[in-house]
């Protein structure tokens, strides 16, 4: 158990969540700025388009791979081998990942140490496919 202050927000695809105040922080949200609960979770549904197979693959295997923010990006070799199995080309991965992060389901960092991340959005999708 921890002792970390959290808020309550409401999930399009999970329902209520507690999030730790500090990565709505890190999200760009502060708490301080709703004078409700209800505002915090007034937020519209999420638009859920269709993902191709390989797209459904890749946000899984990052959720498993717990690359849920920038602090915890993944390689998208790391990821490739955890979605599609050993041996698997990252290259092949590239429109997939592309697609993705034009629909603000990831987010990436090119260059030395750069990888890819779930957004919330992402997470949350990623976390409804795995439990369906």
């Amino acid at each position: 158990p921890t002792s970390e202050l959290r808020a309550y927000i409401s999930c399009p695809t999970l329902g209520r969540v507690a999030i730790p105040l500090a990565r709505l922080r890190r999200w760009g949200i502060d708490p301080e700025r709703f004078d409700s609960p209800s505002q915090v979770e007034s937020t519209p549904p999420a638009n859920e388009e269709p993902l191709a197979e390989r797209a459904q693959l890749v946000l899984i295997a990052m959720l498993e791979l717990d690359a849920i923010d920038s602090d915890r990006r993944k390689p998208t070799d790391e990821i490739a081998v955890q979605a599609l199995g050993e041996g698997a080309d990252p290259n092949a991965l590239k429109g997939v990942m592309s697609d993705l992060k034009t629909r603000e389901l990831i987010n990436s960092k090119t260059g030395r140490g750069g990888g890819c991340w779930l957004t919330g959005k992402g997470s949350a999708r990623a976390a409804k496919l795995r439990d369906h």
